[in-house]
């Protein structure tokens, strides 16, 4: 497949801005403005997890190049490891919904995971 400069494109052209694609169902371009768009709709509740969040967001190159916020209530199975940080408590859990990491490559869109997701999460105090 030949990009718009004539080069060959590994990974195709993004069906909604027709540039080329720098990873499998990753337009940087695009996938980003969404990111972007979504600022409003997470928080952590700590300004700067929030800003570290999006920064990684806004200078992603792939799609799993990022960190993302996960709200606590996505998570199943929550277990206290009755282990503590200066600053948190450690719990094991499970996120059932998994990341977006699963290439649907007749689609050419990335989905979310099939697999279930073992995590360690941190409460803050």
């Amino acid at each position: 497949m030949l990009g718009i400069t004539g080069q060959l494109s590994l990974y195709g052209n993004c069906p909604d801005c027709k540039r080329q694609r720098t990873t499998a169902a990753w337009c940087k371009t695009c996938d980003i403005a969404t990111l972007k768009e979504n600022f409003r709709n997470w928080t952590s509740g700590h300004y700067k997890i929030d800003e570290l969040i999006r920064y990684t967001q806004l200078n992603a190159n792939e799609s799993m190049d990022y960190l993302e916020w996960i709200d606590f209530d996505q998570f199943d199975l929550v277990e206290n490891t009755r282990k503590q940080g200066a600053y948190s408590s450690i719990y094991s859990a499970i996120w059932m919904e998994g990341p977006v990491w699963n290439l649907d490559e007749e689609a050419e869109i990335l989905s979310p995971s099939k697999l279930r997701y073992y995590g360690t999460l941190m409460q803050y105090n």
